[in-house]
């Protein structure tokens, strides 16, 4: 099945979004790549499969949402698309 007009157009509109709020949350998602990134090769790839990261995980969701609620946009994002709590 190919996406429709709106699938498509939704989903460029979507992406830029993000891309506005990644790069006003560029300091706080690089914490949160750089703790899951240890995480995975230091914890998970051993075998230890415990979570981590969530704090910086839900600082950089919060501040993703915030920056598109700020432009107007959060609108765009449905709830089954936003990353949930972990």
């Amino acid at each position: 099945r190919r996406p429709n007009t709106c699938e498509v157009s939704r989903a460029r509109a979507l992406a830029f979004e993000m891309e506005a709020a990644n790069a006003k949350c560029a300091k706080i998602k690089q914490v949160y790549e750089n703790c899951f990134r240890d995480w995975y090769a230091e914890q998970f790839m051993k075998g230890d499969v415990r979570p981590a990261c969530q704090d910086e995980f839900e600082e950089y969701r919060e501040c993703v949402i915030l920056a598109m609620k700020e432009r107007g946009t959060d609108k765009l994002v449905s709830k089954d698309d936003m990353p949930q709590k972990q």
